[in-house]
């Protein structure tokens, strides 16, 4: 087991990292490109992960004689109904988050909209450990931009540094650290282990140790760069 920190704030994803949600999103994505007369490439659907609603509606529409704010709200609906059915937290994330409840505070940072970042935390019950939520419309630009982070910390009253983000995208570990923020890769991907250093495959490898107002990170069975 290694232990690193120690942190003053935790931040997370929301989709794919607390709630397993992602693959909701990505197979939407290689339906609607096959609705378009589009190849669902496998690395063409992977340029869809970590990213907005608006972000793939202007890749779609590229191909389309469609706009992009058309697209886009197709997309928005689709995906809100997909969520509100099939959505659950991933696994221990219930158990990591309570850890750290009351103790440090706990923002979510997601590229998803309010309404559907605010439904998923809500049903899959974990809403009520988090003290704040930023999504894409508090921010000009989204991941991986490093707004979101940089608001988050704001919010938080935390310096980037004092804080450890959780993210399973390469997007979102690329936002992370450009915010200055210290990261934990919520994968197994080798490309994002490359890019955060320190991974996790899941919660279940995790423990926290609280002192006072900070913590820190025990990652089970792991070498850490």
């Amino acid at each position: 087991m290694t232990t690193v920190g120690k942190y003053k704030a935790a931040i997370f994803d929301c989709d794919g990292t607390l709630v397993d949600s992602e693959s909701i999103w990505m197979t939407m994505i290689q339906e609607v490109l096959l609705q378009h007369h589009l190849e669902p490439h496998p690395e063409f659907v992977e340029e869809f992960r970590g990213i907005t609603s608006t972000k793939a509606a202007q890749k779609i529409a590229l191909h389309t004689g469609k706009s992009t704010d058309e697209v886009k709200d197709a997309l928005d609906v689709e995906y809100s109904a997909r969520l509100r059915s099939g959505s659950v937290p991933m696994a221990n994330a219930s158990t990591f988050l309570h850890a750290l409840h009351g103790a440090v505070p706990i923002a979510v940072a997601s590229n998803g909209r309010r309404e559907d970042v605010e439904a998923l935390l809500s049903t899959t019950g974990l809403i009520g450990f988090i003290d704040v939520i930023v999504t894409i419309e508090d921010v000009t630009q989204g991941k991986p931009a490093p707004d979101l982070f940089e608001l988050a910390c704001k919010r938080l009253a935390v310096q980037p540094a004092h804080s450890v983000v959780f993210e399973d995208s390469l997007i979102g570990v690329g936002a992370a650290k450009a915010a200055k923020c210290n990261v934990i890769g919520m994968t197994t991907d080798p490309v994002v282990e490359a890019e955060a250093g320190n991974i996790a495959p899941g919660f279940d490898c995790l423990d926290v140790k609280i002192t006072g107002q900070e913590f820190y990170v025990q990652i089970k069975d792991r070498i850490l760069k």
